[in-house]
């Protein structure tokens, strides 16, 4: 096990830490490579494989005894980040008068401390931030080590972009050699090992460390012996909290426990030439300081992360309960003491004559319409049962010891604070099964860092991808017939785009002639698209696809933890329904004239009788869920109880996760073309 004993301030920490790690006797061997492994190598480098590996912060405060034993356990040796430069105007003028003064509110910059930093093998206690019983067994094998290599890659496409003026592209050739530097992670192995000498540690491990981000008084000076009162910082401009009772203070313990880095590659080279200022693209690209990478932080495959969720459903009331009977208003004439026939139509009866309404049929005169509302509540109890899963990143805020606001282990030294054990009610957040698969740029389209255009801050910048074939159809994806596991030939057929996505389940394929042993055993690392996904997922292999699983099983992010336990839900469902009330009369013919001598009548004349109202009719379903008369309302619909809507005869299951269970996500296929930030304030 090595242990780091420092407190020193960032540039130093990561630099020296990083030298520690590469040159200590007691943690890596060189382990020989086969003959046939080296034969696909160019370049010169050295292979290191970490044996019976963790890490930790143990701090200046917190010695060896006897060489090898902790005097204690406060692992509070720490990072410090310092923000540097003096605070803007523009930043100080909170009230923006245009001058900084006590009326101003107090404006300060923030030290963070990054302490407690440890890496050790995981034990599934996403509260514990390292594991004292168990060290890393073996981070690698012999014939898949970490690499540390100089190579050079030939025919690499310079960015001097094709010339698209014409009607026919004139694609440009133009390539070089490019010579790197990469420190390249195990690769990534296609079946994942079962036993710590072949590796399987180096896919669980765990990661953990605390932080303290503390607001400055710049009006006090400086003090890393003792805290004082350099954090007590006012509210207004100038002013100084003397009580104490500001929170200046922001605390966190983070803990990933279940994930592994393998498959981790960064390169740093000099970029070729060949770009403009045309085109989106930039003479900055040209001959600079380039990176590129692929970062696979990935806790394992998520396609069989489930939850059980066994659930049943009963209706609430024994039938529907109805509510608010409204008129549907009809337009009437009147003849003699009641309606005899609408001036419009109504309750489906069509025409405004009395001839057109009842002479034919003696039969529907005019109507009135009744809808009403019928509701009922299913309800659905869901016996819901937490996954065993260990691979979970926990954020914590809530500590219960050393709960001094302005005060911090890191300058104090003493005990570092313990938080509060996982509950449901915890507060902190917890991700689970985290696999990000990060593709930052590729040898066609760096990474850049240099200087920005005002020469004092800095820029980075991953390149625009140029207007040149030879190279957006490296990155480019076919998504007819993308490049994927089961078909990495796809490019010789969907047109020659060879780009696919770089996921916990595949990172594209070894260069061709590799060796049989590399591309039959692990996974290659030509992904140009990446890939994030939390907890729960659905893996397409045909496409390389990954979708969120979204049932009530699925699992990603809660706040707080997840318990098993019993989760009750009442869905409403309604149902619109009709009922009528027809206004009848009848339509005779009689004679009006009189009769003649032999009683025949001389003329005959049209009249009404029996004119009344009849009893309203049952009520009806309507399978919509708006009434006449524009009051809406939602019905869910289910495409096999109710597909038009309303009330079902069964009552439906609808299975619910706990409240605080905000279930999984999937960003897939993530392409990042052209990305810029600069600083400012250098």
């Amino acid at each position: 096990m090595t242990r780091l004993t420092s407190t020193v301030l960032f540039k130093r920490t990561v630099l020296a830490s990083f030298i520690s790690l590469c040159v200590s006797q007691s943690i890596f061997a060189l382990q020989e490579i086969s003959d046939d492994v080296l034969s696909e190598t160019t370049g010169e480098g050295i292979a290191f494989l970490p044996r019976d590996f963790s890490f930790r912060f143990n701090g200046a405060e917190n010695p060896l005894a006897n060489g090898s034993t902790p005097l204690n356990f406060t692992d509070t040796g720490y990072i410090r980040y310092i923000p540097v430069g003096p605070l803007t105007q523009k930043s100080l003028d909170t009230n923006k008068d245009g001058i900084v003064s006590s009326l101003d509110r107090a404006v300060g910059k923030a030290d963070l401390f990054l302490y407690g930093l440890a890496l050790s093998k995981a034990n599934g206690n996403a509260n514990n931030r390292f594991n004292n019983t168990s060290g890393i067994t073996s981070w690698g094998t012999a014939t898949n080590p970490w690499i540390l290599k100089v190579a050079t890659e030939s025919g690499v496409p310079t960015f001097t972009p094709d010339d698209v003026s014409g009607t026919t592209p004139v694609r440009n050739t133009d390539t070089g050699a490019v010579t790197y530097l990469a420190l390249e992670a195990p690769l990534f192995n296609k079946v994942l090992p079962t036993n710590a000498i072949d590796g399987a540690d180096a896919y669980n491990l765990k990661l953990g460390l605390w932080a303290d981000a503390f607001v400055r008084n710049p009006n006090v000076a400086e003090n890393m012996a003792a805290t004082g009162n350099q954090f007590n910082l006012g509210e207004l401009n100038g002013t100084t909290d003397s009580t104490n009772t500001r929170a200046n203070r922001l605390r966190l313990n983070a803990v990933w426990d279940g994930f592994g880095i393998n498959g981790s590659r960064i390169q740093i080279f000099q970029t070729l030439g060949g770009s403009n200022n045309t085109g989106g693209m930039s003479k900055f690209y040209n001959e600079t300081l380039g990176l590129n990478g692929i970062l696979r932080l990935n806790s394992g495959p998520s396609d069989t992360l489930r939850a059980t969720a066994t659930a049943n459903a009963v209706w609430v009331e024994a039938s529907p309960v109805a509510t608010n009977t409204y008129t549907v208003p009809t337009a009437l004439a009147t003849i003699g003491a009641a309606p005899a026939f609408a001036s419009s139509g109504g309750c489906g009866v069509s025409g405004t004559s009395p001839d057109a309404r009842n002479l034919s049929t003696f039969s529907r005169g005019d109507c009135i319409q009744n809808e009403r509302i019928l509701t009922r509540t299913s309800r659905t109890t869901t016996t819901w049962g937490a996954p065993t899963t260990g691979k979970i990143l926990r954020i914590g805020t809530q500590e219960t010891t050393d709960s001094n606001i302005l005060t911090t282990p890191a300058i104090n030294g003493g005990t570092a604070p313990v938080f509060r054990e996982p509950s449901v009610n915890d507060g902190a957040i917890y991700i689970y099964n985290l696999n990000t698969n990060l593709v930052l740029g590729s040898l066609y389209q760096p990474l850049v860092l240099g200087v920005a255009d005002d020469g004092r801050n800095v820029s980075l910048e991953i390149a625009r991808i140029p207007n040149k074939e030879s190279i957006y159809k490296k990155i480019y994806t076919n998504y007819s017939r993308p490049v994927t596991a089961s078909d990495p030939s796809a490019w010789q057929f969907n047109g020659g785009y060879y780009g696919s996505t770089c996921n916990v389940h595949y990172c594209g394929e070894h260069p061709s002639g590799t060796v049989t042993s590399l591309s039959n055993n692990y996974q290659g690392s030509s992904a140009t698209h990446s890939s994030i996904t939390i907890g729960s997922t659905v893996y397409n292999s045909a496409k390389n696809e990954l979708t969120a699983y979204s049932g009530a099983e699925a699992v990603g992010i809660s706040f707080g933890a997840l318990q098993s336990g019993t989760v009750v839900n009442d869905q409403q469902y309604k149902q619109v329904q009709q009922q009528n009330r027809n206004w009848t009369t009848g339509y005779e013919r009689y004679c009006s004239g009189g009769t003649n001598w032999l009683g025949s009548c001389q003329g005959y004349s049209w009249r009404y009788f029996n004119q009344n109202w009849q009893a309203f009719d049952a009520w009806k379903n309507v399978d919509r869920t708006t009434y006449s008369n524009n009051i809406n309302i939602t019905s869910p619909r289910d495409p096999i109880l109710n597909p038009n809507g309303g009330i079902p005869t069964v009552a439906p299951v609808k299975a619910t996760a706990p409240s605080n269970n905000f279930g999984s996500a999937a960003i897939d296929g993530l392409l990042i073309q052209h990305l810029k930030m600069t600083t400012t304030g250098l």
